[in-house]
């Protein structure tokens, strides 16, 4: 570590502008490694069961749709080129009526942005097992809400895996989240993966088109 002597009875002024210089060709440097492999930094899990490294991103999402763009923005420039991607965790939104009981009606509007981002990203939803909702307000009588807040998702290079991803939706005593359990088997048939459609895609400003063309 450089020590810098106070008072030293010199010329400061160009060392200080030194260091300032060296400083900045330093974060350049950073800037210029971070730029050489933007998936870096992202977390890679290795097992004998994933012929390659698999990503997965944690999440923890605001609640409000303005505040999620942020981290929508974020994922889709994380977004593996085509390593298997896992993104696991609290989403703060729901998109069907199915995921939620008790409160106000679900709006459609409220998981726009989430189907999106998903549309955006290639992204689908891995069906689970266990109750219905993760998450629960655990407040008394009619007050009481429940919602599908946590869940995985996962892209093309994930589902094409030789392998089954569960989820599997645990006690949520005493928080009010429910962890998510996941499970990988190895797939003891060689059988098609069944076609899955998935309804955000019919959001993509050119679904029309790509039917058209078919």
């Amino acid at each position: 570590m450089e020590k810098i002597k106070i008072g030293d009875g010199g010329n400061s002024e160009p060392k200080a502008k030194e260091m300032e210089n060296e400083a900045h060709e330093d974060q350049e440097r950073e800037d210029e490694d971070r730029n050489d492999d933007p998936f870096k930094d992202l977390p890679k899990i290795q097992s004998q069961m994933f012929p390659s490294p698999v990503t997965f991103s944690g999440i923890h999402a605001k609640c409000t749709a303005q505040e999620r763009q942020v981290l929508w923005a974020d994922l889709l420039r994380d977004k593996p080129a085509s390593a298997p991607w896992f993104l696991v965790g609290d989403f703060n939104v729901i998109i069907s009526e199915r995921e939620k009981r008790g409160g106000l009606p679900f709006r459609t509007r409220e998981g726009v942005d989430f189907l999106q981002f998903m549309a955006e990203a290639g992204v689908s939803d891995v069906s689970f097992s266990g109750s219905r909702f993760t998450w629960c307000n655990n407040r008394p009588g009619t007050a009481r809400i429940w919602k599908r807040l946590d869940r995985l998702l996962v892209n093309g290079a994930a589902l094409h895996l030789q392998h089954q991803v569960a989820v599997q939706h645990l006690g949520r005593d005493p928080s009010d989240h429910s962890p998510l359990l996941l499970s990988v088997v190895t797939r003891l048939d060689d059988k098609p993966r069944p076609f899955r459609f998935l309804n955000f895609w019919t959001m993509h400003k050119g679904f029309l088109d790509i039917i058209r063309d078919c």
